[in-house]
C-alpha cells in the first residue's frame, strides 16, 4: 500500500497493494465505521479508514451483484437473484481470507434495499405478482412480512427483471405522513412509524407506496408518481423545505418532484454531464460520469455553479462526514474533503489561450492550413465513395433484400395509343419513330420501390452516373432484342416502354431478363470497369400476354413510310369496321396445308357461372385493361358459352379457335385448336387457370370417373402397337387426338 498525503490535513491518495479482477465500489456503514471495497469476485473490509490492512478478504463462489453491510453481517444479492449472508464475527479473528462462509438465504429477487431499522427490505415476482419482503438482519435472515404489491394498471415490463428494479424508503414524519395520506386517498388515523417506498421496475416510471411494519397488513396498492423521460440513475427522498423526490437521470438530467403539493411543476435541471452516481446535501450535489467528478452547488437557483474535483477515472464514492472515499478504475483511492478549494480544479479562463491572430500571424500559415482541409475533403469523398462501391456489391449478393425494396410488372401492348392512354411520365429507349411501325409489341416494365425506397435512393444517389436498367428480350432458341437505358435520377415509380419489332417472328414465348446494374472502377486501375447487378428479374411471357383485341383506327401517319398496298388497306378498313361484329382473318398469310393440333381442358359443370364472375378482371390484372376486357367479353359470349359457336383469338400471327363441346352425356370439355402447338397448350393452361381457381372452386373439382383408368390404358396400349408398327405421322396424328381429348381433357388441370 503506497500513500501519498498532500500539503491538506485530509486530501490522501492510495494505491491499492490488490491483485482485482475488477473494478472496485465501495460501501460505508455509518454505526460501526466499516468501509466495504468490492467488485463481482472480491470483498475487502476495512476498518476506521485504515486501507493499508484489510481486516476481512472474502471470495465468494457467486458474483456479486449488490452488497449491504449492516448489524456486523454482510448481505450479498448474486447475479441469479439469490441472496447471501455471512457474519463479520468470527471465532478466529486472526483469519482474514474467506471463501466459502457465505450462506444462501433466500432465492428469486430482483433488488435488496431500504434498510428499515434491523431489517431489510428486498423485491420479488411470484406467480405474475410483486411482493415486498421484509427480512430480520441476523443470522437466519428470517422472514418478518410478506406484502403483496397491487396496481391498477398495467406493470411497465412484460417480465421482471434484476438490473431494472429501483427501491429507497423514506421514515415519515406526522406532519409529513398527513399530505401524503392524502395521495393515497388513506383515511385511517391510528397510522404510525410508517415509511414511504419509492419503487420502480423498469428505471423509467416511478412508484410509490406506504409501508407499516408494525401493522401485519399483507397488500399495499401502488401509486404512479412519474414517469421519466430516460433511464434512472438513482432516487432520493429528502427533507428540503418539504418533502421531495430527487431523481437523476442517466442523461444528465436532475429532476425534483414536490410531495407536499403534487400539482406543482417538478424543477428539471441539465448538468453539464452524464449521471453515473450522485449523492445530494441539500441544494449541493456531488457526482460523477465514470470519468470525471463534479460538486454543484444552488443546484435550483439561478446562480447555479459547477465545480470539477481533482480525481480522475472515479468508478464509486461515498460520503464519509464531510470527506468524499472514491475509488477509481485503477487501484487508486482518494480521501478529500468537500469542502476544501483545493480539492477542486481552478476554473478555466480564456487568458490561458493563445489567440489566433498571434498564432498565425503569416498568411501562409492559413494557406497550408486550408490546403490541408481540402485534402481532408478529398480523402472524405474517396472513403465514401469506397463505401458506396461496397454497398453495392454487398446488395448484389443479397437478392432477398432488394427484392423487398422493388417490385416490377411488365405488360404487354399492341399500340403506342393504348400505353399514353393508360400511363404517364413514361421513360422511351429508342428513337421516336421506332414506336410507330407496324406488327410492333410494345413491353412496359415499371420498377415501383417499397417501404424502403430511402435505402435504394441513398445507394442510387450515390452512384447515379454508373446504374443502367439492362433489358434483354429472348426466346429459348434465339436473342430477340437487348437495350440499356441509363438513371439520371432517383425514382418512386419508374416506368420504361421497350418496342419490339414482330416482323415474321411466330411468338410464342418471350423470355424478358431486367437488370439493374452498376459500373464499379478496379481497385489498382480505374480504368477498368467491374459490373454488379444491383437486382435481377426472369419474367417468362406467355402467349396470353400476345393476344391482339380490336384494333383502333390509327390516329398517327408516318410520311417517310412506303404506302401501302390497296388489298391491305381494304382488308384493315374491313376490320376497323366490322371487327366487333366478325372476325375477319387474312387467309392469305398461312399455309392452307399446315396441320392444327388441339388440346383439351376439362370444365366444371358450373363453367358459365365461373365464367361471369367478376373477379376474374381482377385475376387479369397483369394483361393490359384493354386486354383483359376484351378476353372476357369473348368468353362470356352466350353463343360461346352454349356450345353454338367458337372464339378466335389471334396470338402474334398465329390464330387460335377455342371452342366448348358439351353434348349433355358426358363432361362439358374445352377444346383449343392451333397450328402451333405451344401456343395452344398456353392458351389452353390460361383459360383453365381462370376456372379452376383455388379461391373461388369448392370441394369435388379434382375427382375424376373410374373409367378414366381403362380409357388411359387402352389408349396407351393403342399408343404402343403404333411406335411398334412405327406408323407415319398421318396415322398417329388421331392416336394424338384421342389421348388429348379422353386422357387430358378428362383431368381437372
Amino acid at each position: 500500500m503506497e500513500v501519498a498525503e498532500e500539503q491538506e490535513i485530509y486530501k490522501k491518495c492510495y494505491q491499492l497493494g490488490l491483485q482485482l479482477f475488477d473494478s472496485l465500489n465501495i460501501y460505508y456503514n455509518v454505526s460501526n465505521s466499516l468501509i466495504v471495497l468490492w467488485n463481482k469476485f472480491q470483498i475487502f473490509v476495512y476498518e476506521d479508514l485504515n486501507f493499508e490492512n484489510s481486516s476481512k478478504i472474502f471470495t465468494p463462489e457467486f458474483q456479486v451483484d449488490q452488497l449491504i453491510l449492516s448489524n456486523n453481517y454482510l448481505i450479498c444479492l448474486d447475479s441469479s437473484g439469490n441472496v447471501h449472508t455471512t457474519s463479520l464475527k468470527f471465532k478466529n479473528p486472526a483469519q482474514k481470507r474467506f471463501k466459502s462462509s457465505f450462506l444462501p438465504r433466500s432465492q428469486g429477487v430482483l433488488l435488496l434495499n431500504a434498510q428499515i431499522q434491523d431489517s431489510i427490505i428486498s423485491i420479488k415476482h411470484e406467480n405474475d405478482h410483486y411482493y415486498l419482503y421484509l427480512n430480520k438482519i441476523n443470522s437466519d435472515f428470517q422472514l418478518e412480512n410478506k406484502m403483496q404489491l397491487k396496481y391498477d394498471g398495467r406493470w411497465p415490463l412484460p417480465a421482471p427483471m434484476q438490473n431494472k428494479c429501483l427501491l429507497t424508503s423514506y421514515r415519515l414524519t406526522t406532519t409529513e405522513l398527513n399530505y401524503i395520506m392524502k395521495i393515497f386517498n388513506c383515511k385511517e388515523t391510528n397510522m404510525s412509524d410508517c415509511h414511504l417506498l419509492v419503487l420502480s421496475f423498469d428505471k423509467l416510471t416511478l412508484y410509490a407506496c406506504l409501508f407499516n411494519q408494525k401493522r401485519g397488513v399483507n397488500s399495499a396498492n401502488l401509486v404512479k408518481l412519474y414517469t421519466c423521460p430516460s433511464e434512472i440513475c438513482n432516487i432520493e427522498v429528502v427533507d428540503n423545505n418539504g418533502l421531495n423526490i430527487y431523481i437523476g437521470l442517466k442523461i444528465g438530467t436532475f429532476i425534483r418532484l414536490f410531495l407536499n403539493n403534487v400539482l406543482r411543476k417538478p424543477d428539471i435541471i441539465h448538468l453539464n454531464t452524464a449521471l453515473h452516481k450522485y449523492a445530494t446535501i441539500k441544494d449541493t450535489i456531488i457526482y460523477t460520469d465514470g470519468r470525471s467528478m463534479w460538486k454543484t452547488e444552488n443546484l435550483f437557483d439561478e446562480n447555479i455553479s459547477f465545480t470539477r474535483c481533482f480525481v480522475r477515472q472515479v468508478k464509486d464514492f461515498v460520503r464519509f462526514g464531510d470527506q468524499i472515499i472514491c475509488t477509481s478504475y485503477t487501484t487508486m483511492l482518494y480521501i478529500f474533503p468537500m469542502d476544501d478549494h483545493n480539492s477542486f480544479l481552478k476554473q478555466e479562463t480564456t487568458e490561458e489561450y493563445c489567440s489566433a491572430e498571434k498564432l498565425i500571424n503569416n498568411s501562409e500559415y492559413l494557406y497550408k492550413i486550408m490546403e490541408e482541409v481540402e485534402k481532408n475533403n478529398e480523402l472524405t469523398k474517396k472513403i465514401n465513395n469506397e463505401g458506396n462501391y461496397i454497398t453495392t456489391l454487398s446488395m448484389s449478393k443479397r437478392q432477398d433484400v432488394m427484392d423487398n425494396i422493388l417490385q416490377h410488372t411488365v405488360k404487354v401492348y399492341e399500340s403506342y395509343e393504348d400505353v399514353t392512354k393508360e400511363n404517364s411520365d413514361i421513360k422511351l429507349t429508342e428513337n421516336l419513330f421506332e414506336y410507330f411501325k407496324p406488327n410492333s409489341f410494345y413491353f412496359l416494365i415499371t420498377l415501383t420501390t417499397g417501404s424502403m425506397q430511402h435505402v435504394l435512393n441513398n445507394i442510387l444517389s450515390n452512384i447515379l452516373n454508373k446504374v443502367k436498367i439492362h433489358i434483354t428480350l429472348s426466346t429459348d432458341l434465339k436473342l430477340l432484342k437487348t437495350t440499356s437505358v441509363e438513371m439520371v435520377e432517383t425514382f418512386k415509380k419508374l416506368k420504361v416502354l421497350l418496342p419490339f419489332d414482330n416482323k415474321d417472328d411466330n411468338v410464342t414465348e418471350i423470355i424478358l431478363n431486367l437488370k439493374l446494374v452498376s459500373s464499379i472502377p478496379g481497385a489498382f486501375d480505374e480504368r477498368q470497369k467491374l459490373w454488379a447487378t444491383l437486382f435481377r428479374k426472369c419474367v417468362v411471357l406467355k402467349s396470353e400476354h400476345f393476344i391482339k383485341p380490336n384494333i383502333a383506327i390509327k390516329s398517327c401517319l408516318i410520311l417517310k413510310e412506303q404506302p401501302e398496298p390497296l388489298s391491305d388497306t381494304i382488308y384493315k378498313l374491313a376490320v376497323d369496321q366490322y371487327g366487333s361484329l366478325f372476325n375477319i382473318t387474312d387467309i392469305s398469310k398461312y399455309h392452307s396445308n399446315s396441320k392444327q393440333f388441339s388440346v383439351y381442358g376439362r370444365l366444371p359443370n358450373d363453367y358459365e357461372n365461373i365464367f361471369k364472375d367478376e373477379s376474374l378482371l381482377n385475376r387479369l390484372e397483369y394483361l393490359t385493361k384493354k386486354k383483359a376486357t376484351y378476353v372476357l367479353e369473348q368468353i362470356r359470349s352466350e353463343e360461346f358459352l352454349k356450345s353454338k359457336s367458337n372464339i378466335c383469338f389471334q396470338v402474334g400471327n398465329t390464330n387460335v379457335t377455342i371452342e366448348i363441346i358439351n353434348d349433355d352425356f358426358t363432361n362439358p370439355l374445352l377444346q383449343v385448336t392451333s397450328m402451333n402447338m405451344l401456343i395452344a397448350f398456353n392458351i389452353r393452361n390460361f383459360i383453365t387457370n381462370l376456372i379452376y381457381n383455388e379461391a373461388a372452386m369448392g370441394t369435388g373439382y379434382g375427382n375424376i370417373k373410374h373409367v378414366l383408368y381403362n380409357t388411359t390404358e387402352n389408349t396407351l396400349r393403342e399408343i404402343k402397337l403404333a411406335l411398334l408398327n412405327q406408323c407415319n405421322h398421318e396415322e398417329f396424328q388421331p392416336l394424338t387426338d384421342k389421348f388429348q381429348k379422353d386422357v387430358i381433357g378428362a383431368l381437372p388441370i
